[in-house]
Parts: structure tokens; sequence; C-alpha cells
């Protein structure tokens, strides 16, 4: 498009032929070559009949690397022709001050649905508790091939063993059923040393017949019979999505989102192939403790002919912990149960437990029943499959999880353990369905910073005279390609001396100069820190910066330091405004905390606890969003059998439902005690925001984070707009986090913000 004369250019795209509603379009150029006019057309044939729904003309804001974002459900110059198949961005203006004098298009996308607008559900593990099959199993561990879709990281499925010297395969598949729509994340996490080096992800479509050889190869392998035909690696009914060659790591995870090849309509199976073992593996056969395939299903999916009976096929056993003396009626039971059906999907269905059999003074594990609840179903229950539970009560509160936030890293090669922004607390997830904050203390031997790699550094926890294990994955990348040998940095010790009637933990057990080194100070109850000091190996006193909350920060000299710290009586109050223990007046979540409490849009987990660290479901962010709408009423049907009638967030549901704010993972399923992330808690109030007619136009770089290419596509708008939008805000070490989870202090941060920000 040269000089005066602006010459058009255009480029078009074929759609398909089973294009449904097109919703919007993104259009990415690079650096300053953007366009100052051009229209949006579309043509159900490719020839003279163009369609110009959307124009603009001589544009003069236009920025460096410029994204047009172009909303086409609103109203447009001319309505999309039915039947367009063709898109059309035709350019008759360049902005003059481009380099080369032509347009740079470097990404369109168009955002719609094909067929009849299928309703499709929200992102899910398509393969939890799905069908699995496998080339063998190591019988000695008993670890069988459903134990790698069970939802649990404390289970796995060992295979036939790879010997090293023959190089023997082994490969698991699994069925995600009929209706899969998308695939958009192939996640694997292996046991210990027994890795994969080399494998390859592949999906196949109904065409492939499965047979189990777990059964049949037992320790052993007979490439005879497990890997010819369909089950051989380049069987033509295979395509590969995914390929993993000189991997290494123990216990690492594998997170495939770039697949090689797009996922074919009809994809029913997906297959990891392994083809490589550590060679120091014990045992030599993989050990896969979970596999998750992140994807959506079609809500509605059409088979032709007369449709066979669905009918209840196995129902997942579940866990439920209590106290001592818990009367059967105050247990707090699932309230439904997973069930695999014959046609390949996995749904929840309320159940109603029997207390036959309970004992609330045992403290061995109990095995409860319960009868499914299929009403307003087709489903059949041919066999009378119950549901069951195993009970266990207890003196005082399990702990069943550990949780860190955020729940990964980025890092550069070289990046010291020092430098690394670990969190100085986690989690405890107890059984009680509560948690509490403990400190934490990372072991600096179980991390490489010269190794490009998925790292797992761990911790240890001490809770109630027990030592728990905290994981933190951090991923180093950017290793040079010709590495010379690392810089090193002297490292000084850390002491911190025994105090009475308090605590005070160290960040670093070690230091290099120049480093903040953060204390933790913890009085014990009814006393306070009276002194504080942080010695050099001289005797000099250090500078001590008083960061609230009870942590104190100094700059690591060139020398070993001493901790030293005394504790006195303190017999006066602190008056915060708020009910709640675990909120402190200098608690960067105070502020937060009192205006949701004080708006009544929040509890505490009890009269005295908030829980800021606490995750958070999604029956609590929609009860939030309904309280501040102001708890409307509305008479819409409730699809949802996991949302019982009558419990605290049923109306909340109901109203979001009815409003489009959100959906369930199926028809019948919403999952309201699943914990939200942080980009579905984004997408939840972008939907909100638009259903009221807020200005969304915000956008943040999400490329400015080290995670931000984690973000799921489907999440991608509403993240944008919440970074944009100041809602969410990086974590430590410039981490998005957006599959982290969310935790009630972050909660209330966000809807502080958007309630006094964007509400306006």
């Amino acid at each position: 498009m040269v000089g005066d004369q602006q010459t058009p250019a255009w480029v078009v795209v074929d759609l398909g032929e089973e294009v449904g509603e097109i919703t919007s379009i993104k259009a990415y150029y690079h650096a300053r070559v953007w366009p100052t006019d051009y229209q949006i057309q579309f043509s159900a044939t490719n020839g003279d009949d163009w369609t110009t729904v959307y124009s603009v003309s001589q544009r003069t804001d236009g920025t460096a690397n410029q994204i047009d974002t172009i909303d086409l459900t609103g109203e447009l110059e001319n309505p999309i022709p039915d039947g367009a198949r063709y898109i059309r961005v035709y350019y008759t203006g360049l902005n003059t001050a481009a380099a080369g004098n032509s347009i740079g298009l470097r990404e369109l996308e168009v955002y719609g649905s094909r067929g009849a607008a299928a309703e499709v559900s929200e992102p899910m593990n398509l393969a939890l508790e799905h069908p699995v099959y496998a080339s063998g199993l190591e019988v000695n561990h008993q670890t069988f091939a459903a134990d790698a879709v069970d939802g649990k990281l404390d289970t796995r499925w060992s295979g036939n063993k790879m010997k090293v010297d023959d190089t023997a395969d082994s490969w698991i598949v699994v069925d995600l059923g009929e209706d899969v729509c998308d695939i958009t994340e192939v996640s694997s996490s292996y046991y210990a040393k027994v890795w994969p080096s080399d494998y390859v992800v592949q999906v196949a479509g109904s065409d492939f017949v499965p047979t189990d050889y777990s059964t049949v190869n037992v320790g052993t392998v007979s490439d005879e019979i497990a890997f010819e035909g369909q089950n051989a690696k380049d069987a033509s009914c295979w395509t590969t999505i995914g390929t993993y060659t000189g991997m290494s790591g123990d216990g690492r995870t594998d997170a495939l989102t770039n697949f090689e090849a797009a996922i074919p309509e009809g994809t029913r199976y997906l297959r990891l192939y392994f083809t490589g073992i550590n060679q120091s593996a014990f045992g030599h056969s993989i050990g896969l403790n979970e596999l998750e395939v992140t994807g959506t299903r079609y809500l509605d999916p059409t088979e032709p002919g007369e449709p066979e009976d669905v009918v209840v096929e196995t129902v997942m056993p579940s866990v439920a912990y209590g106290r001592l003396n818990t009367a059967f009626d105050e247990l707090e039971l699932p309230v439904c149960a997973v069930v695999a059906l014959s046609d390949g999907t996995t749904l929840r269905f309320p159940v109603e437990w029997s207390a036959e059999g309970y004992d609330a003074a045992s403290t061995e594990p109990q095995d409860l029943t319960g009868t499914l609840d299929l009403s307003g179903t087709a489903i059949l229950n041919e066999e009378n499959l119950t549901a069951s539970v195993t009970v266990n009560l207890s003196d005082e509160p399990t702990v069943v999880n550990v949780l860190v936030n955020p729940t990964s890293l980025g890092v550069d090669y070289g990046t010291s353990f020092e430098m690394l922004n670990l969190p100085e607390q986690v989690v405890l997830e107890l059984s009680t369905g509560f948690g509490v904050a403990c400190d934490v203390t990372w072991d600096s031997t179980t991390y490489n910073p010269n190794a490009e790699d998925t790292q797992y550094v761990r911790g240890s926890v001490l809770y109630n005279g027990q030592t728990y294990e905290a994981v933190m994955p951090v991923d180093v990348e950017g290793a040079p390609v010709d590495p010379e040998g690392p810089t090193v940095s002297t490292a000084y010790v850390i002491t911190v001396e025994d105090s009475d009637n308090g605590t005070v933990t160290s960040s670093r057990t070690r230091a290099p100069k120049g480093l903040t080194v953060t204390l933790t100070v913890k009085p014990d109850e009814g006393y306070k820190l009276d002194t504080l000091t942080v010695t050099d190996k001289n005797g000099n006193e250090l500078k001590l910066t008083d960061k609230g909350n009870g942590k104190y920060t100094f700059a690591m000299p060139a020398s070993a330091v001493t901790v030293e710290a005394s504790f006195t009586k303190d017999d006066t109050p602190v008056e915060t405004g708020l009910p709640f223990t675990d909120v402190k007046a200098d608690d960067w979540f105070y502020e937060a905390v009192k205006y949701v409490y004080e708006s009544k849009l929040m509890d505490g987990t009890s009269s005295t606890t908030f829980a800021p660290l606490m995750t958070t479901n999604r029956a609590m962010v929609v009860t939030i969003l309904w309280r501040l709408e102001g708890q409307p009423e509305t008479d819409a049907t409730l699809s949802f059998t996991d949302v019982e009638s009558g419990v605290w967030y049923t109306e909340a549901v109901r109203w979001a439902a009815a409003e489009g704010i959100v959906k369930g993972y199926s028809d019948t399923v919403f999952a309201p005690n699943d914990t939200v992330t942080r980009e579905q808690l984004a997408t939840i109030l972008y939907r909100y925001a638009e259903s009221k007619g807020y200005d969304v136009s915000a956008r943040g770089d999400l490329t400015t984070f080290t995670d931000g290419a984690k973000t799921s596509s489907w999440a991608a708008e509403a993240m944008e707009w919440a970074v944009g939008s100041k809602l969410l805000s990086g974590k430590g070490g410039n981490v998005l986090d957006p599959t982290g989870t969310a935790t009630r202090a972050e909660v209330a941060q966000i809807f502080m913000n958007f309630a006094q920000g964007l509400q306006k």
C-alpha cells in the first residue's frame, strides 16, 4: 500500500461449512504497520457477494503492536448473511508512518460456534474417572490403570516393565467419551524417579477399538500382543499432538498446551505412548500418578438413529472426615457421587446416605452406603448400584492437603535459590474443610538453578507436632546455548537464637550479600515482641524494617548474622473492628475483609474466624455476587441436580445460571464445592459486568507475566480485562498464576476493587 494511492489489500479465511453464530474478531498487527481504514466482510461463496458488516475509517489512535477487538453481537452496518462461510478483511488505508508501507497482520482470530450453535460445558477434566486401558501392569505394587484418572496424586498406574536394554514400549489409553468438543491441555504427573524420557501424546476417534492388556502383560511385555494393529505407535487411527524427547525430572508434571496438530473432529480416545524411561528408575516401569485432559463437552450431543439406554456402570467411592461423637445428621458427607455411565460420560448425582452401621465413637474407617437420586433423568440403574463413602473420625482434624500460593513459579536459568521468592507460608487444608496458615522451611538441596526443567522444590511444615511436605513446581527456562560456568556468590549463615514466650523464623538459612531477608515473629498467646536484633560477626547491629503483620526485613551483610528476640507480657487488647481473630489491622487484606464483612458480601467461616488463606469454591463466589446484586429473586428452573433445594447457595446459583453468569459442567452438574481458580473468577466477574452494561473495554497485557501464556484460551479475554481493570495483579516474581486457587483474602480484595471501582 504505497504513498497516496493506498492500494487496497485483503485477506480471506474459509471458516468451513458448519459456521454457527460469529460473535467477535481479534486482529493482531505487527509493530507500527496497522491499518487506518478497513472493512469486515462476509460471503457464502468467496465470489462477488461480499457483505460489509463493520468498518473502520480514518483511524489515528493506533499504537505499536495494535490489537483490534470487534464485537459482532451488537448493531452492525449489515447483518451477517445466512450461510456465511468466508470472512474477508479489506484494507484501504495504512498508517503513513509505517515502516515498509504494507499491512502487517500477525494473527486473525474469529470467535463463534459451529453447527446450530451447540452449547458446550465449562472446561473440565475429561479423563476423570473414565474408562482406561493399558499395555500392562506392574502387579507387585497393585497400581492399576484406573488409578491414573482418579483425581488423586497419591495413587498411580505402573505399567509393564520397560527394560533399558530392549527399550520395550508401554502405553495407556483413556476413553474421554463421544461428546468431546475440544481439548486445550494434557497434563501428566509422574511418580518419584519412574518417569518417561521419551513419549508421544496421541488422539483417536471412535474407529479405534480399545483392548486392555493389564491382566495379560503382568510385570513383563509381549510385543506381539499389545503393540500391533491399532495399538502400534504409528497406527493410522492415531494423530500425534505432542512429542517429548530427552525429558528428565523426578516427580515432574508435563503440561502440553501447544499441540503439533489440531484436535480432529470426533476425538474420543487419548493415548500416552512411552518409548523411553529414566535408566536409573527402580523397577523399570513408568509410574503415572495422574493424567488430566482439560477440555469441553457438548451439552446436548445429537446421535443419529434411536438412542440407546444410558445405564449406571460404576459409582466412584468417596471419603469424608469428622470429629469423634459427631451425630450422623451432622456429618459433612458428600452431597453427590461421581457416576460413570454406559455412554462414556461421567456425571454427579445427589445421594441419600444411610446411617446403618455408623458408630460415632469409633476411630476405625467406616464404610457407609447411599442411594443415588436419578429423578428427572432417563438414566437407568439396572443393577441397583449404591454410592459408598468411607468416614474417618478423629479427636483432632487431619491434614488432607498442603496448598501453596502461587501454585508454581517461573524463573530464568541461573536464578539462585535465595532469589526464588518462595512463599513464607502455606495453607494446610484440614478434614473439617477449613485451612490453617503455617510457616514453611524450603529445602535448597531440591533445586538446581542450572537445569532447564520443571523442578520441584520441597519444604517442611510443622503442625501439631507433625511434619508435612510442601511442594513448589519451578519452571527454569532460558538456558544459554553455550553455557559458561555458573556465577557463584558466597552465601552466609543466618543463626536464629531460641527465645522464650515466642518464636522467630527466617525466610532463609543462608543468604548472599545484599539479599533482603525476612524474619517472621510470632509471640505466644498473651505476649508481644519486646526486642529484636540482628548483628553481624563483629557485633554490629543491622537496620531492621517493620513490614507489619509480624514481618521484619534486613539486608544481608558480607558475614554471618545472629538473630535474637525477647518477648514480654501483652495486656493491651488489639481492636480491629472485626470479630475475627485471624485478621489483624496490619494484614494486607484487612481493609478488604472489613469491606466485604460490613457490606454483608462475605461471612466468616465461624463466629471468630475468617480463614483468609482458605481456598474459595464456586458456591461461595456465586453467593457473593448474588449479595452484591441485592439478592434478587427469580422463579427460573434450576436444572443442576447437585444443588440441593434450600441450602445457603441455592438461590444464588439459580439467579446466576438464569442470567448466564455461570455455566455448569453439564446440564445437571454445577459442582458447587469445586475450588475456583483466578481465571474462573475473572470470567464470572466479566460475564456479570457485561450483563450490567459496565465498561469492559479495559485490557491488560498478559505477556508481561512470566506465566501469562498459561491462561486458558476461554479465559484470556476476561483475564486481560481483569488485569487491565486492576482487579487482578501479579504475585511475587511477576507471576499471574491464572490456574492457581483464589484464597478468601484475594476474593475479598477483588470484590472490593470491583464494587468500589468498576461498579460505579
